[in-house]
């Protein structure tokens, strides 16, 4: 392979010219209605995964005052708390990261300071990476502007997943592999081995990628190299090594519990053959799969429809047109380095496809996938396959660079940059029209009543109603009082569980509150009693949540499901101790209101619904597309648009990205 050749100072300068020129283009509609509010809302939508990473945040600040363990929290499932790094991993690296800005400069300043600053670490981290294959040093700089702004990792960042948008570490872990053919010393091997690692430290599954990548660049670098191929093996053994030592202590008591299957939300390996695969957990709750198709060119959920038929429901766009054209060229550009790309490519496609393979309504099935969930049990936990794309997100920018480089050596500098400007033009355009630009933004918005909850006696806290929403979590950033939930139901400890279906006055309080039919509840005062005995003092009831799809059972409009709830909830309760149009709060032990004599003054109003919860911008379809497995008859064609989650409120086959895994 041709060695890596060292840029003299004007080549540098021209590869930071051409990336700070052309990465102005792309951020400046990106930031352009988002720019004076930084200081006040965040960057990105009012979606659940974003209320989870906002607390997320909060809670590692937390446990660095106090000194206390991250993996395990009181705060949620109260009394019995919730085993964090058991159910979610507990990937901490980017809150602790993001840690010194926020206190530094206040919470949203210094957490949207912190996302920008990372991805634009990741676009030099991606220019690094284009280094290792591309030689111009303006298409090297183009390559880093790209790389500050895909698609998919603007998308994560926009539904409020910073872990899964920032991907510095990723680029250098797949930069030091793509290197070592052409560098001989123990230096790049523990570079690309400490990066690998700390990717796994940030999110597991982005380990598990990088890590797989590493094992087949091995196979294909020495398969290319020429005798003597030793040396080759060594780095690549030494990095890949490397990379899990370092990952093990975090790891590995991880991987035994999934191996014993001790962990919430695997999959039953038994019932995922070529001919179906049965997206129910081994709990027996279901699981939309997120998926990238690329014959679709789409990324979305695969669930079952109320009907039983498979359905597909398309979400986002991660393969620009204008990459998804000038890729194939840069890949032919490559000349013999184009083979360890192109197993890259093809690894992270086949990944990201997960179990089927999507041909028009046609449901196929992906055996390479399909053998990894036999072979590694922490497929069997993998929710987003999909997050594979991480890989072809990497290299997309690369690819792209190398085509500008080719069409520079053959047409001449000129022609070079009109196609640069062409394809950085045509990056915004997509990114507009998908409303990925502007950056939306969103304000952690907490009701007075919750402000008033940070004070008066100690006491957990029971949200109402159970709705398929995490609002909760960013109130609890201020009233810091335990709560009966704070995820996913199937996340919930089976002693919640429990208690949830045997303490007659919850079950009263949880049916009446979701409005969702006919129930006349019977109650005990030892059930009431038992609630208070176990620590829970306060009832809250947000009206604001029953603007929410599904809320109210799906067959109620929200004033009606409102009335309902009055109606029958507030005879249960008795008289409130705080009172507004958003929120209105009860002490099971009769008491007074915690913030009397404090300056809190009732919420005026209700938040409409378009700015209490903003709509997520990146849907494409309005319908779920119905599916067909070879041999059934065409589907009747698409039905109502069901994502996961609608109509079942907290209890949606879609996995929340609980605090912790976002």
């Amino acid at each position: 392979m041709t060695q890596e050749q060292r840029w003299t100072a004007a080549e540098r300068r021209r590869a930071v010219l051409v990336a700070l020129v052309a990465g102005l283009c792309l951020w400046a509609p990106l930031l352009g209605r988002a720019a004076p509010a930084l200081g006040r809302e965040l960057l990105g939508i009012a979606h659940f995964d974003a209320h989870g990473t906002w607390w997320f945040y909060w809670y590692v600040e937390q446990v660095l005052r106090e000194g206390a363990s991250p993996l395990h929290t009181d705060l949620f499932f109260h009394p019995w708390g919730k085993d964090i790094y058991g159910d979610t991993g507990a990937n901490l690296l980017d809150a602790l990261l993001a840690a010194p800005l926020r206190v530094a400069l206040g919470p949203i300043l210094g957490m949207n300071l912190f996302v920008l600053l990372g991805m634009a670490a990741t676009g030099a981290a991606v220019g690094w990476l284009a280094r290792a294959l591309v030689r111009e040093p303006g298409a090297v700089g183009l390559a880093a502007a790209l790389g500050s702004a895909t698609p998919y990792a603007l998308g994560e960042l926009v539904e409020g997943r910073p872990t899964q948008a920032l991907l510095v570490l990723p680029a250098l872990a797949l930069g030091s592999m793509l290197r070592l053919p052409d560098r001989g010393g123990g230096r790049l091997p523990a570079l690309g081995g400490l990066a690998l690692a700390l990717t796994g430290y940030q999110y597991w599954y982005y380990g598990l990628f990088l890590g797989l990548a590493g094992l087949v660049l091995a196979a294909v670098q020495v398969a290319q190299q020429p005798a003597p191929r030793r040396p080759l093996v060594r780095r690549h053994l030494l990095l890949l090594g490397l990379g899990l030592l370092l990952a093990l202590p975090g790891a590995w008591p991880m991987l035994v519990r999934v191996g014993e299957g001790q962990v919430t939300g695997l999959f039953d390996p038994s019932t995922w053959t070529l001919a179906h695969q049965r997206l129910v957990t081994v709990d027996g709750h279901e699981v939309a799969l997120f998926l990238w198709q690329p014959l679709r060119g789409q990324a979305g959920f695969l669930h079952q429809h109320d009907s039983g038929q498979e359905v597909f429901l398309g979400l986002a766009r991660y393969t620009p047109l204008v990459f998804a054209l000038a890729a194939p060229v840069g890949l032919w550009a490559l000349g013999r380095r184009r083979g360890p790309a192109l197993a890259v490519g093809l690894l992270g496609a086949t990944l990201a496809m997960g179990p089927v393979v999507l041909v028009g309504d046609l449901v196929l099935p992906n055996p390479p996938y399909l053998a990894l969930v036999h072979l590694l049990p922490v497929f069997r936990r993998l929710w987003w396959p999909g997050r594979a794309y991480v890989l072809l997100a990497l290299l997309g920018p690369v690819l792209v660079a190398a085509a500008v480089g080719w069409g520079g050596r053959r047409w001449g500098p000129r022609a070079a940059l009109v196609a640069a400007a062409g394809l950085t033009l045509g990056l915004v355009a997509q990114l507009w029209r998908d409303a990925l630009a502007p950056l939306p933004t969103w304000r952690p918005d907490v009701p007075a009543a919750m402000r008033c909850l940070a004070h008066g006696p100690p006491g957990a806290l029971i949200s109402l109603p159970d709705a398929f929403d995490q609002q909760q979590l960013v109130h609890q950033t201020v009233h810091r009082r335990p709560t009966l939930g704070g995820m996913n139901v199937m996340l919930t400890p089976p002693e919640s569980r429990a208690l949830q279906q045997d303490n007659r006055f919850l079950v009263a309080l949880l049916r009446l509150s979701a409005a969702s039919g006919p129930y006349q509840p019977r109650v005990r005062d030892e059930d009431r009693q038992a609630l208070l005995d176990l620590g829970f003092r306060y009832v809250s009831l947000s009206w604001e949540s029953y603007d929410l799809p599904g809320t109210g059972g799906g067959r109620l409009r929200p004033d009606e499901a409102r009335q309902s709830v009055r109606n029958t909830l507030y005879p249960l309760l008795g008289v409130p101790v705080w009172e507004d149009p958003r929120v209105t709060l009860w002490d099971l032990a009769g008491e007074g209101s915690p913030c009397e004599g404090t300056a809190i003054q009732p919420d005026a109003a209700r938040l409409p619904p378009d700015q209490e919860r903003t709509r997520r911008p990146l849907d494409l379809d309005q319908k779920d597309q119905h599916l067909r497995r070879p041999g059934q008859a065409p589907p009747p064609g698409p039905g109502p648009r069901r994502g996961p989650g609608a109509g079942r409120p907290g209890r949606g086959p879609g996995p929340a990205a609980a605090p912790g895994a976002r």
